[in-house]
């Protein structure tokens, strides 16, 4: 059976003034696959992760998303087809409670009561400790509960791409393990993810294929695992 792409971009190109961040960018992802990006600061990684969400408008080129040209969609319609954002410093709402930040991120769906009650149960199950917080102010949440209500609030409003930027950021080892086991999953149960991680060695362990970015263009654009044992992708993301 011949894979359906979900994500087609040709050309792309995202720019802040006259400064090209991603330049002539072209990528086929498949219905499911699992992208991680890598890249040193500044090599346009988070700049593209806001042009496929619709937060940075493309200055070339062309976005097709489900088979429909998206490139001038604005970022809510977006959300609202299936493209979700967990954005690098997570952008939970700290003055919300944890179940206010779930009702925000189910605004991209038209829930029933009954349906959002079952939307939540499902969160909350897959997040244990948003249960027990679940009526604390998001802003007193620890690092590692934050990154876990920031994904919980995308995947409300059941994404087809999911856009993971530094999701480890600032976590201890071991939160940072729990929630690469719930990204996992998450993809196994046909969610397509890309994923942009400074941790390149976990990231490149959990994802099917990578590319690395290096001022904007693509370096390299192969299997994950292929990545993770080269020599010249160790010694320069690896520290090996």
């Amino acid at each position: 059976m011949e894979e359906k792409a979900i994500l087609e971009l040709n050309n792309l190109r995202l720019s802040y003034g006259g400064i090209v961040a991603v330049r002539d960018f072209n990528l086929t992802l498949n219905k499911g696959s699992f992208l991680a990006i890598i890249g040193a600061n500044g090599a346009g990684k988070t700049t593209l992760l806001k042009g496929l969400s619709g937060l940075k408008k493309s200055s070339g080129g062309s976005i097709k998303f489900k088979n429909q040209d998206i490139t001038a969609t604005k970022a809510d319609v977006r959300a609202s087809n299936g493209i979700t954002l967990v954005p690098e410093g997570r952008g939970i709402f700290s003055r919300l409670t944890v179940m206010e930040n779930l009702l925000v991120g189910s605004f991209v769906r038209k829930y029933d009561k009954n349906s959002l009650e079952e939307k939540v149960e499902e969160q909350l199950i897959l997040f244990p400790k948003l249960r027990e917080r679940f009526n604390q102010l998001a802003g007193t949440l620890s690092g590692g509960e934050q990154q876990m209500l920031a994904i919980a609030r995308a995947l409300i409003g059941v994404p087809d791409l999911l856009l993971l930027d530094e999701p480890s950021m600032g976590l201890a080892p071991i939160i940072t393990e729990q929630i690469f086991d719930v990204i996992r999953d998450i993809n196994r149960e046909g969610v397509t993810v890309i994923l942009v991680e400074q941790n390149a060695g976990l990231a490149l362990k959990i994802a099917q294929n990578a590319i690395v970015l290096e001022s904007g263009e693509i370096t390299r654009n192969t299997n994950a695992t292929e990545l993770l044992e080269d020599d010249s992708v160790k010694k320069a993301y690896l520290g090996i």
